[in-house]
């Protein structure tokens, strides 16, 4: 077992370390017990060096294996504390940590009458992660996703656009401590350019913007200094590193300092101690050195010489100890090892440091333990994996591990439990569990992300996060009324949240801001869009009212935002800006469809509008729209895809989508099918896969648990009565039949809640809500509540609340 010890300031990133036991510090052999016989135990063998735990998640190791004779006692030095408990019978480390600590050495003893055997390791106790950012270089925005409790999964909640002028994010660089988000801007790569700046709102996740801070031309990354009081960026078109300092209030940065690089700097690293600064200069071939010489941070070139290199460097990282650099070369497919002077940060490279990688290598990462490196090959499409020696020497974890096209960047949580990797040709991020003892990665699953990804980062938070339904609300048909409750997370009961709200007349549809804050309802009538505030309490409020179209209006979306409405209206999508402050409605402008258009819905990613229409002779198409994200230049513009999906018999009564945004789900009451269709990565466009499934009559409604093992459709029988169809989903999305469960009157709409453990449907004719639970073994749905929401109750719809 290595001894090697991590850095002493232990920056949590983000991610869910899920089951510790894979991290434990023990291979699996029960009872302390390793050979028998009387004689003294010889070792110990641990497989994990350095374990890095996360506060709120329960820990549970195995016991450790003993070689030689068999251990009748262990004794932990120093005592561990914490919330955490250990065993003198067996050496197995359990409880809850209880807050974030740095690495601290353990001495391991087992003994017996005849004598011991000991060895060290170190524990360290990280914030879980609660919320990962990808920043979309092709459309300068930013995908938000909540990161699994116990999986490391990942759930869609928002994006954030940037303000004009930000183009071109490289990287995301976060700030858990304090909540703050920076995006250095590639820009034109001619011009000067910027760093987008945010706060982050612990609770949700959403960014607020704050003034961007100037750079030079072309800032390609920016690191921390340990403490996270100053930031370094590299701007490869002035060849610059530029020292920011950082407000502890705000994340605004000031430029305190600016120093010459060498040609076309690329990366910058920062030794986990403090005292010096590397920059990859790609032109040159070069590595400069920088002393950290000021109180402020400022550098000062070191007098030790730039390390010359060939080839085009692609990508910087330290180890967590500050004795070894790593290098990428793209043109060579090589990593280096560099080892650092710890006395003046002089870079040499030992003999045998070079190694080969797959194609285009571009990211790098070290694991929090120190024990693997992780490197994105953007050419090759897979993550190649090294172990890291004590003495700092790297050999090859065998393998293949593949990723989606084109990655182009890595991110592991603070725990080292999972990997995160953005795929900048295929549009997605994978997400993999990491094996603790070996490095090895297994791909958990892969979620779409806004266009072009270059960057994934994590958030930690002070304790994990779980989803949990908060507030319910239908929607009154025949009374023009939205009818509020809020949701027992624990039982699913249904409590008023005040008295029924008022809509306009004969309400056709209910859309909500993902994030819970506001409501959009359209009225036939009398033609117009309303809007509504959520109040604390659940309760709505109106905001405001703007003129819809002329005709009749179906369908309204609310883009994952919170940003644009979305209404269909006499053969167009028509679209609204949505005032983040006060929920009212501006017009923006109209998209000609067809005659027939009906409903609307938006992707998880927010990328792509689809509105669907009837085509005659009883048929039915999905026309897919991108979708414009810049308010300022365009207002929210649907541009033409010219993507049109056929679907042969039937309209679309709604449009769903799994959490991953790769399938969408169209139930055709017409035909009495539900279609299933993959999203296209780059167009939006759905491709219907098969089979499909008979659910008649008239199936409206379907809808997905957040695992995706699951789904249901409200579906009306005949003579009034109702159910709810129960599917498993296969592994290409595929649906397949489970016993159905009577549900009530005529259901019209059904949702699955934040966290998967009740289903909501509403029926029409029996004019209530009813809640079901959710086996999550089976996904057999059980009645466990209902309430009286209006007259003809059309449509429900849950917010998110997180635990």
């Amino acid at each position: 077992m290595s001894s090697r010890s991590p850095s002493p300031t232990l920056t949590p990133s983000r991610n869910l370390f899920a089951a510790l036991l894979t991290l434990s510090l023990v291979a699996a052999c029960g009872g302390g017990g390793g050979g028998g016989g009387n004689s003294a135990p010889t070792g110990i063998s641990l497989p994990v060096s350095n374990a890095v735990f996360l506060t709120g998640v329960p820990v549970q190791t195995t016991a450790p294996s003993v070689s030689g004779g068999s251990a009748d006692s262990f004794l932990l030095d120093p005592a561990i504390a914490g919330g955490l408990a250990f065993s003198t019978a067996t050496g197995v480390i359990s409880g809850t940590p209880t807050a974030t600590s740095a690495a601290t050495e353990y001495t391991l003893t087992a003994s017996n009458t005849l004598g011991s055997t000991s060895t060290t390791f170190s524990i360290a106790v990280a914030a879980p992660p609660q919320f990962t950012y990808v920043a979309g270089s092709g459309d300068d925005a930013i995908s938000i996703y909540s990161v699994g409790a116990d999986t490391g999964s990942l759930a869609p909640l928002s994006y954030q656009g940037a303000a004009l002028g930000e183009d071109g994010p490289e990287q995301v660089v976060v700030d858990s401590a304090r909540g703050f988000v920076w995006v250095p801007n590639l820009g034109d790569g001619v011009t000067p350019s910027n760093i987008s700046t945010y706060t982050l709102d612990p609770a949700t996740g959403l960014l607020s913007a704050a003034a961007a801070a100037a750079t030079g031309i072309g800032p390609h990354r920016m690191a921390l200094a340990p403490d996270g009081s100053v930031a370094y960026v590299v701007s490869s078109g002035s060849n610059q590193v530029e020292t920011f300092s950082i407000n502890a209030g705000s994340g605004a940065l000031t430029q305190v300092d600016t120093d010459a690089t060498g040609a076309g700097p690329i990366d910058v690293a920062v030794d986990p101690l403090g005292r010096f600064v590397w920059t990859a200069n790609r032109t040159t071939a070069t590595i400069s050195i920088f002393d950290v010489s000021g109180v402020d941070g400022t550098l000062t070139p070191s007098a030790a010489p730039a390390l010359s290199l060939a080839g085009m460097l692609s990508s910087l990282a330290v180890d967590t100890t500050g004795t070894q650099l790593f290098a990428t070369f793209e043109n060579f497919d090589t990593l280096v090892r560099i080892s650092i002077d710890a006395g003046t940060g002089a870079l040499s490279i030992p003999g045998g440091g070079t190694r080969m990688t797959g194609d285009m290598p571009v990211g790098l990462a070290v694991h929090p333990n120190g024990d693997f490196l992780f490197v994105a090959n953007n050419g090759s499409d897979e993550v190649s994996i090294f172990a890291i020696a004590e003495s700092g020497a790297v050999s090859v974890v065998g393998g293949t591990f593949p990723t989606g096209s084109q990655p182009a960047s890595i991110s592991l949580d603070a725990s080292g439990s999972y990997a995160y990797v953005a795929n900048s040709g295929s549009n997605d991020v994978s997400v993999y569990s990491v094996n603790q003892g070996t490095g090895v990665l297994t791909l958990s699953e892969t979620l779409r992300t806004r266009s072009a990804p270059s960057s994934v980062a994590q958030v930690t938070g002070a304790a994990p996060i779980a989803a949990a339904p908060q507030f319910l609300y239908a929607l009154g048909a025949d009374d023009d009324t939205i009818n509020a409750f809020s949701v027992d997370p624990a039982s699913g009961a249904l409590t008023p949240a005040g008295a029924a709200i008022m809509t306009g007349m004969d309400p056709s549809s209910l859309a909500i801001d993902p994030m819970g804050r506001f409501l959009v309802a359209i009225n036939e009538t009398d033609q117009t869009v309303q809007s509504f505030t959520i109040g604390v309490g659940g309760g709505p409020a109106p905001a405001g009212m703007a003129q819809g179209g002329m005709g009749v209006m179906q369908s309204v979306a609310i883009d994952p935002s919170g940003r644009f409405a979305f209404v269909t209206s006499s053969g167009n999508v028509l679209v609204y800006l949505i005032d983040q402050g006060d929920g009212t409605l501006t017009f923006s402008g109209t998209r000609p469809i067809a005659p027939d258009v009906d409903t609307v819905a938006v992707d998880p990613t927010g990328r792509f509008v689809y509105a669907a229409t009837a085509t005659g002779g009883g048929g039915g198409q999905i026309t897919s729209f991108a979708f414009d994200q810049d308010q300022l230049a365009n207002m929210g513009a649907l541009i033409t895809s010219d993507e049109n999906t056929t679907l042969g018999v039937g309209t679309a009564a709604s449009i769903r989508f799994n959490r991953e945004g790769t399938l969408a789900y169209l139930p055709l009451p017409n035909a009495n099918l539900v279609v299933t269709a993959t999203v296209d990565q780059d167009t939006g466009e759905l491709s219907p896969i098969t089979p499909t499934n008979a659910e008649g009559p008239g199936p409206l409604a379907i809808s997905l648990t957040p695992d995706s093992r699951f789904a249901y459709a409200a579906v009306s029988d005949p003579g009034g009565t109702g159910r709810l169809a129960v599917f498993s989903v296969g592994a290409t999305g595929t649906l397949s039949d489970l016993p159905a469960v009577t549900i009530g009157m005529n259901p019209s709409d059904v949702r699955v809640g934040p966290g998967g453990g009740y289903v909501f449907a509403t029926n029409s004719v029996g004019g209530d809500v009813v809640v079901a639970s959710i086996d999550p073994t089976t996904g057999a749905p059980t009645v466990v509540a209902s309430a009286m929401a209006g007259m003809n109750p059309i449509a429900v719809l849950v917010t998110r609340q997180f635990q």
